[in-house]
């Protein structure tokens, strides 16, 4: 009989100690907004020399990511047609590539314009579209002094 009270006992404690349970949800949410991001690899001519024949050639490249459902907008100011050392200047053109194989040529649009809408209505879908940047510097450029020539871009992507 000892046995018996004792399991009992226990028993009885165990169904104490529950009492009663409070049961609420926790909602969890998030919002998502539009976001995009714009990433460049520089474009780098190197060396050019006045005396060779041939055009200097290099490429670069940009890439634009969005979330899906996105519609964006490529804008690209600040070109010139001209890498600057102080006063002194050297000309060059650009040619972007689309994802889909076609090409812009910015080169016609004049210094200090408005800036060049490079492709509208670009539909994303969450995965980076890669465009190439090609340049050129035209051979015999005799006037333009030795030194280090540049000019900064800017990519601009309206959403």
């Amino acid at each position: 009989m000892y046995r018996y009270v004792s399991r009992m006992l226990a028993f009885s404690v165990l169904l104490g100690g529950v009492g009663q349970a409070q049961v609420q949800p926790l909602a969890i949410t998030a919002q998502t907004i539009n976001a995009c991001s714009i990433t460049t690899q520089n474009l780098d001519f190197g060396t050019y020399r006045a005396a060779d024949p041939s055009d200097l050639r290099a490429s670069g490249t940009f890439s634009l990511t969005c979330n899906p459902g996105v519609t964006a907008q490529l804008q690209f100011s600040g070109y010139s047609t001209r890498l600057r050392h102080g006063n002194d200047t050297l000309g060059y053109r650009l040619t972007f590539v689309r994802p889909n194989g076609s090409s812009v040529t910015p080169a016609e649009i004049p210094a200090g314009s408005s800036p060049l809408i490079v492709t509208s209505a670009i539909q994303f879908n969450g995965t980076a579209q890669v465009y190439q940047v090609n340049g050129r510097i035209p051979a015999r450029q005799w006037n333009s002094p030795a030194g280090t020539y540049q000019e900064t871009v800017t990519l601009t992507l309206e959403y």
